[in-house]
């Protein structure tokens, strides 16, 4: 059982992250933009406080989410229809 280390990331952004990874749940826009690589469309759906989180985002996917579900669409579509990791983290 691997530990992810959440704290670095606003409230929000922490249970988002962690209902997305642990169960495959569903993301808001700037999210799923960031998960898939998309930043042209992480900027348009960002607000003030994202935009002041965006490298803490990108530094807690690189050293703390499981490579598998970011990184394209494609990963992101399969780690949610696979439910996550299937596992409280």
């Amino acid at each position: 059982m691997m530990e992810i280390d959440y704290s670095k990331l606003p409230t929000y952004q922490q249970n988002q992250l962690a209902r997305y990874i642990e169960r495959g749940g569903e993301v808001r826009n700037f999210i799923y933009a960031v998960l898939t690589n998309d930043l042209s469309r992480a900027i348009f759906h960002a607000n003030k406080n994202d935009i002041g989180h965006l490298k803490d985002l990108a530094e807690f996917l690189y050293w703390e989410a499981p490579k598998e579900c970011w990184g394209s669409p494609e990963k992101v579509k399969a780690w949610i229809e696979n439910g996550g990791t299937g596992e409280d983290l």
